[in-house]
């Protein structure tokens, strides 16, 4: 009845409106991260055929297949691109009144969903659920590893205040650290469990994509920020298996070595 009402012109224009810059910049967010997965996902039968090294199971990394960093490397590299100010083409720029005040700074479902997929990945390494690695302590010491990675990337990044945030609230808008983090967590679980519980890979990478578009929604971040985020926290996870695999076998050694030793004298 309504739409008798408004007549065809004026239903188009309430769509048109709906379609505003928010809309069509979490949509975007929403097709990047689809992209991630996929782009993972896929590469890793792809690296299973370039790689030099023999991997541990079918899910494989940057590390192992180095044609792999062709999407997290994408996708950091189009993010800055297209920065706000320092980027070479300050595409943000014209749009930063349209995007004002639409955050503010008060806390919004992103803040606590960014954390999700690690802890979802942390309860399944206590429990004893079966995954990529068989030492519990070996799981946590790759995600430990991972996280220092990706808060060095993304603090580091951030304390050169490069952009101002949609919202105008500071100036540290690039990257985007929940993003980051949401990815990170993610990419992790795929890693670790991705092979046997694959639904557990695509339950991450949906929260993730949910945490991208909540801080588009909320004007905390443009699109390019989320884009770097997305590559920033696949690679970190990246970088930290296989820091975290090479701890393992210094501490393994180390241990194994002392037994020895302590054998050798009895």
């Amino acid at each position: 009845m309504m739409a008798d009402r408004m007549g065809v012109r004026g239903v188009l224009r309430v769509v048109l409106r709906t379609l505003s810059l928010r809309y069509v910049s979490i949509l975007r967010i929403a097709l990047i991260g689809c992209i991630a997965l996929v782009g993972t996902q896929s590469g890793a039968a792809w690296g299973q055929l370039t790689s030099r090294f023999e991997a541990p199971g079918p899910v494989v990394t940057g590390i192992e297949s180095p044609a792999l960093w062709v999407v997290p490397g994408a996708l950091i590299v189009g993010g800055a691109l297209v920065m706000n100010e320092v980027g070479l083409t300050g595409a943000n720029t014209p749009r930063l009144e349209r995007y004002n005040g639409w955050g503010q700074s008060q806390a919004h479902v992103d803040d606590y969903l960014q954390y999700s997929a690690v802890l979802l990945g942390v309860l399944l390494d206590v429990s004893g659920v079966e995954g990529r690695r068989e030492s519990v302590a070996e799981r946590l010491l790759v995600k430990a590893a991972g996280g220092l990675v990706l808060a060095v990337l993304v603090r580091g990044t951030k304390s050169l205040r490069l952009a101002e945030r949609p919202d105008g609230y500071d100036r540290d808008s690039f990257m985007s650290g929940h993003t980051a983090t949401a990815f990170f967590g993610a990419e992790l679980l795929r890693l670790e469990y991705g092979a046997d519980y694959p639904w557990v890979a695509a339950a991450g990478y949906g929260v993730a994509v949910a945490t991208a578009m909540f801080r588009a929604w909320h004007g905390r971040h443009w699109t390019s920020d989320i884009t770097a985020g997305i590559g920033v926290g696949v690679a970190s996870a990246w970088v930290g298996h296989y820091l975290g695999e090479l701890l393992w076998e210094v501490i393994e050694g180390a241990w194994q070595k002392r037994h020895v030793v302590r054998l050798w004298q009895y």
